[in-house]
């Protein structure tokens, strides 16, 4: 799945990247090239691929194959990229995310601070905050404290601005569970079956860049399992990124975080939107969802305040009793023979938050999916506008790419948060682009789109700029 997803989300980076060189400098788009990568990635979406119920032969064929299409598709990117370079550029930083970005990027030299608009090139820069804090037993930055236990689990994730505790009992508990059964199901009784928690085995922390890090590393049965726990600052995102050596049999990996929020809903991402499902098992509808799935986030919270599980690559969750827990690993021995064994990379995130959560989560979830990319030196005309504009808080520009036809530019956007919104969705003037024209799903012209387009809840618009006659 983080193939699948890390490969999905190089296509969205690279399409939009390609779009720009064709549009600034000429260069043919790779349309060709890219129907065959979409073709055989629409093919590995198969309904047993995605899910983890294919035979063995599947995923070595299938990953191997994701490996090979990911690394043509970041060739793409990099060559678009290249285009666009020039040497006495600002050192730049795209963000391929529809939400302007300020905070702390990878790269080869660590983490970096730097500033980008939505759906453009911005810069690294000095950071001139305080650093994140770290012991050997918290971290902690001007929002957030978090305390770990002697375990290595977390005792407390406390608001710095209220004092408001978001946890009401120890958190990133991560447990093994007995699952005898096939890859179709998860046992409805593996909660109050006995499991083993995975021991601590070792603790180190320190400061990287500004970021604070707290790196643990756990046994569980044959297993073992590095975790770096990051807390950025002026971030409420905790960061838990993990390696995995998995070589259980029968066996589920799971991390829990009882909330102190409380609802009867939990809300739960989708491709374009949301969808609530129970926390309660007070009829039969809500005792089926035992085990329920979503795609970047999902989030408990009341009036006030509230916590959601972010990931890169996960989707099953379990919500019962406001507690986020998530299916992290699963070791079923049919159909496929030795299913998730060996080892796994992915991280998942602890965000909590008070008011107005909806705009920022679904911000942080294409900051963890599609992050911020160093690109070297780009000219300095791009740096700090958006190439495409969005003029809405609660929609999203979602994709870039030339039409079929040849004729223009397709942007895709969508409202997110459920609401009714207008939005002024424009191009940056140097594309040089023709008035928007709204378009169905498959590009067909419908109408001329004016200067603000009207979005109902959750509603996609798909829109072309046409290019200009010459």
């Amino acid at each position: 799945l983080l193939l699948y997803r890390k490969l999905e989300c190089a296509l969205h980076d690279a399409e939009i990247m390609l779009t720009v060189s064709l549009l600034l400098n000429g260069v043919k788009y790779p349309k060709e090239e890219l129907e065959k990568i979409w073709k055989e990635v629409l093919l590995y979406q198969f309904h047993d691929i995605i899910p983890g119920s294919s035979i063995k032969r599947v995923y070595d064929e299938s990953c191997a194959r994701y490996k090979i299409l990911h690394g043509e598709v970041i060739s793409l990117f990099a060559g678009a990229c290249g285009t666009l370079s020039e040497s006495g550029g600002c050192e730049a930083v795209f963000n391929p995310s529809p939400f302007g970005f300020r905070g702390f990027v990878d790269t080869p030299e660590g983490a970096r601070y730097a500033e980008a608009p939505a759906l453009g090139f911005g810069e690294f820069k000095d950071f001139r905050g305080e650093s994140a804090a770290a012991t050997g037993s918290t971290l902690e930055n001007e929002l957030l404290k978090v305390t770990f236990t002697p375990e290595g689990g977390i005792a407390s994730v406390l608001g710095k601005d209220d004092g408001f505790e978001y946890l009401r009992g120890e958190g990133n508990v991560i447990k093994s569970y007995q699952d005898t059964l096939n890859a179709w199901e998860v046992p409805a009784d593996y909660a109050v079956n006995p499991c083993e928690r995975a021991k601590l085995v070792k603790r180190e922390y320190g400061v990287c860049g500004g970021v604070a890090e707290m790196r643990l590393e756990f046994a569980v049965g044959e297993s073992k399992i590095l975790q770096t726990v990051r807390l950025a600052p002026g971030s409420r995102r905790i960061d838990f990124r993990t390696t995995a050596d998995w070589r259980e049999t029968h066996k589920m990996l799971r991390a829990a975080f009882p909330l102190t929020a409380r609802n009867d809903e939990a809300r739960c991402n989708i491709q374009y939107g949301d969808i609530r499902r129970p926390t309660h098992v007070r009829d039969s509808f809500a005792k089926a969802k035992k085990e329920i799935c979503a795609h970047k986030w999902i989030d408990i919270s009341d009036e006030m305040h509230g916590a959601a599980l972010l990931n890169d690559c996960k989707y099953g969750y379990r919500v019962w009793d406001c507690v986020l827990d998530i299916d992290l690993l699963r070791s079923s021995m049919y159909p496929g023979v030795d299913a998730d064994k060996g080892t796994h990379v992915f991280t998942y995130s602890f965000y909590p938050h008070k008011d107005n959560y909806v705009n920022q989560l679904t911000a942080e979830g294409y900051f963890l999916n599609t992050p911020p990319v160093p690109c070297g030196k780009v000219r300095s005309e791009l740096c700090g506008v958006p190439l495409f504009d969005c003029g809405a808080k609660n929609v999203a520009i979602d994709w870039v790419k030339p039409s079929e036809d040849g004729s223009g530019v397709i942007v895709r956007a969508y409202e997110f948060a459920g609401d009714a919104a207008e939005a002024e969705i424009k191009p940056a003037p140097f594309f040089n682009l023709g008035a928007p024209v709204l378009c169905d799903l498959t590009e067909n012209e419908l109408t001329p789109a004016g200067n603000k387009i009207k979005f109902g809840g959750y509603e996609i618009n798909t829109v072309k700029f046409p290019f200009k006659r010459k």
